[in-house]
């Protein structure tokens, strides 16, 4: 069976389509994961000022109640 232009042209497009579609689907996979990285270090690091901040506020109370 001979294949006709129609069918040329949709195999090209089948073939360049797909691994572009693949690669944009990685892409946003990746960026994705990169962002949730992103996130999970913020809130690390608001969790770590939180404990900051509350062992600074530990220690002023300390020193406060001691003066008395």
């Amino acid at each position: 069976m001979v294949a006709c232009d129609e069918d040329k042209t949709l195999d090209a497009v089948r073939k360049k389509t797909l691994p572009t579609f693949a690669l944009t689907v990685l892409s946003f996979a990746i960026a994705g994961l990169i962002a949730l990285w992103l996130l999970v270090v913020a809130g690390l690091s608001a969790l770590w000022s939180l404990v900051i901040a509350g062992l600074a506020a530990l220690w002023s109370l300390l020193i406060a109640l001691m003066r008395r």
